[in-house]
């Protein structure tokens, strides 16, 4: 049977609603780790898009979950904070936070358009150009960061360095090392489509949150941040998805790939592998062996080696891990609520079973990715409503704040008011991907006739 190529407005409004949506939920995790969850949704969109095509899944939902991590290292807060009270301020220094806004923003994105088109053209690599264009980034980071940032021509972070510049470097080496030596265009063009994308969405997300925080009403009921972030996700989803539809037809078929071909591990395996990567990264990560920049460079190699087996931990089981940690961690250091000990064991659980059910998922057909895409929104939805709702101000309500709002429920809901109305509307695009997923199956569905025969489409 041949599948059908997707719909135009398909590759525009499915990878927008991924990131938008996966950006909101990267906002209530937050650092690098939690940029994986809009990286892992969109390669999953974008492979669903591309089931005609013959690729690596694993290996773009390995890559797209790493790419998004390394622009979460760079500072934009206080950028983004200057920039949210535009309507009462004015002047050269609010022109300048806009464009270094939109500077941040296009290098945040130029990674992830950079790493998701290289698992698009995988094939026209092998391991060893990978391993030497991670360590030519890594090693034009310093450079970068000292020529740009740590003269501080320019500088709106009060609270962390800037690192954008050493970013910034660094990304223009790795794409012109995988320009030169794929010869292909691909992840130059993704990266530079998605940088542009990147570029317009985090400013005008700022503009917008700015405007909504100071209504009169809905400004108190609502997270203007949260605009910020779909904003963003909105537009790099855009901008990776007209660049895909563009490109479909010229991304290599992954049968002819340069790398190994490595034996599938079994699912007991599997299961222990997934648990031993997210292992690793819990002691990289508690005993600050190393930062994004190298682990994430590494954890990449790895993907591109063993792309079946690892891609698709990296991309679901870690992705739900890391939010789960998150989680456990905001409740015990900073709300005071939770037995530590009984919190991991509970991440742990919940990884053994993510793991499992991963390891069953390796076939790299088309309705894998669409349950793995299911499956991690709305884990990661779940995990992130608890994370909103369970507060220290509710678990533990204080006696006189319950009676001076009139009750229990009264000052559960006035406490809950902001985070819950949040919660809701990102279930609410969450379900509309859902269904969106769901027709693009009974659309594959339909080729076959009702005598079991396939109906050829050209």
């Amino acid at each position: 049977m041949n599948s059908p190529k997707a719909k135009r407005w398909e590759f525009i409004v499915l990878p927008s609603l991924a990131m938008s949506l996966g950006w909101g939920l990267r906002g209530q995790v937050g650092h690098s780790p939690g940029a994986m969850i809009p990286g892992a949704l969109v390669a999953l969109v974008l492979c669903s898009l591309l089931r005609e095509k013959q690729l690596s899944r694993g290996m773009a939902v390995g890559l797209g979950a790493i790419a998004f991590g390394y622009g979460a290292t760079m500072t934009t807060q206080d950028t983004a904070d200057l920039a949210l009270r535009w309507i009462s301020h004015s002047g050269s220094t609010l022109t300048m936070a806009f464009t270094w806004l939109a500077i941040k923003g296009a290098v945040w994105a130029f990674f992830g358009g950079v790493l998701i088109g290289l698992a698009l053209a995988a094939s026209h690599y092998r391991w060893r150009d990978i391993i030497l264009g991670m360590i030519l980034m890594v090693v034009s980071f310093p450079i970068g960061w000292m020529l740009i940032n740590k003269p501080r021509p320019v500088y709106f972070s009060v609270t962390r360095h800037e690192t954008y510049g050493g970013y910034l470097l660094g990304g223009i080496v790795l794409v012109a090392w995988l320009t030169i030596r794929g010869r292909t265009k691909i992840p130059l063009l993704l990266g530079v489509c998605a940088a542009v994308a990147g570029a317009i969405g985090l400013p005008l997300g700022a503009a917008l949150a700015g405007a909504g925080s100071h209504t009169a009403y809905v400004g108190r009921w609502y997270d203007w941040w949260k605009v910020l972030e779909t904003t963003f996700g909105a537009c790099m989803g855009v901008g990776l998805g007209i660049d895909t539809y563009l490109l479909q037809d010229r991304f290599p078929d992954a049968t002819a790939s340069k790398g190994p071909v490595n034996e599938p591990l079994s699912s007991a395996w599997s299961t222990v592998l997934g648990l031993l990567i997210c292992g690793i990264f819990t002691v990289v990560t508690q005993y600050r062996l190393s930062g994004w920049l190298l682990f994430g460079s590494v954890l990449l190699c790895i993907v591109f080696y063993f792309p079946r087996e690892v891609g698709w931990h990296v991309g679901i089981t870690m992705t739900i891990y890391v939010t789960a940690v998150n989680i456990i961690t905001y409740w015990n250091r900073e709300q005071r609520i939770g037995n530590l000990a009984l919190l991991w064991t509970l991440v742990w659980l919940l990884t053994l079973a993510v793991s499992w059910k991963v390891s069953g998922w390796r076939d790299e057909k088309d309705w894998v990715v669409r349950k793995a895409f299911v499956f991690l929104m709305w884990t990661i939805v779940a995990l992130t409503a608890l994370r909103g709702l369970i507060i220290r101000s509710v678990v533990h309500a204080p006696t006189h704040a319950v009676a001076a709002a009139g009750g229990l429920w009264t000052y559960t809901v006035g406490t809950w008011a902001s985070a819950l109305v949040v919660q809701v509307i990102l279930a609410m695009m969450a379900l509309l991907l859902t269904l969106l997923m769901r027709r693009r199956s009974f659309d594959a569905s339909s080729l076959h006739d009702s005598s079991g025969g396939n109906i050829q489409v050209t």
